[in-house]
């Protein structure tokens, strides 16, 4: 079998690869992350498992964390003497 003919075979909508699906929401901005997934779950005839919705809710609630906690290090360390050269 060729190499494009199995490129092909592999991303054809009957025979959905999940690791594909992931490495292909990963290659960008990690923030929108788990909306790519969603987004692309919710084309697929199957939906968005009530599972997968739940880790997706959890990885946005850690994310937005993530950006408060560098928000609040980033002024802290403003303040900071120690931290001026």
């Amino acid at each position: 079998m060729r190499r494009d003919s199995s490129r092909a075979w592999r991303t054809s909508p009957r025979r959905r690869n999940p690791t594909r699906l992931w490495v292909a929401c990963c290659e960008r901005h990690p923030k929108a992350f788990p909306k790519r997934v969603r987004q692309a779950l919710l084309e697929d005839p199957e939906g968005l498992p009530a599972h997968l919705e739940r880790v997706l809710v959890a990885l946005e609630a850690v994310s937005q964390q993530i950006v408060e906690a560098d928000t609040e290090l980033r002024m802290l360390a403003e303040a900071d003497q120690r931290m001026t050269r």
